[in-house]
């Protein structure tokens, strides 16, 4: 079952699967949302002092020097994409590179694992034909900086909606943390740990976060790659 929350506050019950699907075929604010995002990430890389733009060059260079870090374990992928995503977004933070979250929530598959949702740091590059675009950073899937709908494609061949978050926080699952045959992605400031953390709209970072993203750097650095 699906159940929304109504602007008064109180879940009702909407029709399950194909009704989720039509209903995100027929807002259209894919355009609205991207745009939306593009002007908030002006407005709050500005506000922090940090780098809005970088260079394909430079994408790859921090994309190296993070995946060069030992400690961040990147070889174990089942699990901890929030943990990794956190401590990437923090380093990019201390080179002065805006960053945000991309959340990829639906059926993903990789190399066999399973995922109900991902979490990797994204930032916005100015390509050698000088449009922007975002990139997503994630060394536990490549081997370096890559266009958004390459990251996703390596994850599941899914029609994706890109929703907002206003609009993904009507959403509540009560069988699974996926949207099953649905795929949604939805983007968040940097400071965003997990999922339900976007509802609480975090502006700085948490040490409740810190703490379990520590946790979580020590337990996967010593399990087997996979």
């Amino acid at each position: 079952m699906i159940l929304f929350i109504s602007s008064v506050g109180f879940a009702e019950e909407k029709p399950q699967e194909d009704s989720l699907l039509n209903w995100l075929n027929s807002l259209s604010e894919t355009s609205m949302v991207q745009t939306h995002w593009e002007k908030q990430s002006r407005v709050m890389a500005a506000g922090s002092g940090l780098k809005l733009e970088i260079t394909e060059q430079e994408a790859k260079e921090v994309f190296d020097k993070l995946a060069s870090r030992f400690w961040i374990p990147f070889h174990y992928r089942p699990e901890g994409c929030y943990a990794r995503a956190h401590r990437m977004a923090q380093i990019l933070e201390q080179k002065k590179i805006y960053s945000q979250k991309v959340f990829l929530e639906g059926f993903l598959v990789v190399d066999g694992i399973a995922w109900s949702w991902h979490v990797a740091p994204m930032v916005f590059v100015r390509t050698n034909t000088d449009e922007l675009e975002s990139w997503v950073i994630d060394p536990s899937l490549f081997n370096g900086p890559v266009p958004f709908a390459e990251w996703r494609l390596r994850q599941t061949n899914q029609e994706c909606f890109h929703v907002s978050l206003r609009m993904f926080e009507k959403i509540i699952y009560s069988d699974s943390d996926g949207l099953n045959s649905t795929c949604v992605y939805y983007r968040a400031e940097r400071f965003a740990y997990k999922p339900t953390d976007t509802f609480n709209h975090p502006n700085k970072w948490l040490k409740k976060d810190q703490k379990d993203m520590l946790k979580h750097m020590v337990i996967n650095r010593f399990r087997r790659k996979r």
